[in-house]
């Protein structure tokens, strides 16, 4: 399955991060607590004329990116290669149902960025890339 996603966020806290994605024709908005490893996560739909409204309000340029979902070892994986801005930066994650370690790795998974806060989305959404323009 491959999703082209476009993401911004409207707080980014010590609390609660609130993001604003569109995947493919789905516009949703999602609060997160922000707790490491285990996060309450609450997901609901948004009008699309809502989503555009709101990013055009936002002061940062928003995450785009193409999502690869690939199942490996019995797991799903989301590959996502990010575009515009952050064109040439590719992340794997894996979901798990509670904090456990996997102790085998594909062989195509790089080097492990889970503690390394510059990588998180929230995070990358504050950056600006190379490619950044203003939006009109």
């Amino acid at each position: 399955m491959v999703q082209d996603i476009t993401q911004f966020y409207l707080q980014i806290s010590p609390s609660c991060t609130i993001r604003v994605r569109k995947a493919n024709d789905r516009f949703t908005m999602t609060m997160k607590s922000d707790e490491m490893y285990i996060r309450e996560e609450i997901e609901f739909p948004i009008p699309e004329d809502a989503w555009f409204r709101l990013l055009n309000e936002i002061p940062m340029q928003p995450i785009q990116k193409r999502r690869h979902t690939v199942r490996w070892d019995g797991r799903l994986w989301s590959v996502d290669v990010f575009k515009g801005s952050h064109k040439g930066l590719v992340m794997a994650e894996v979901e798990l149902s509670k904090a456990q370690k996997i102790t085998k790795l594909p062989s195509w998974i790089g080097e492990e960025v889970t503690f390394d806060p510059r990588y998180y989305n929230q995070n990358i959404a504050s950056l600006k890339g190379k490619n950044d323009k203003k939006r009109t």
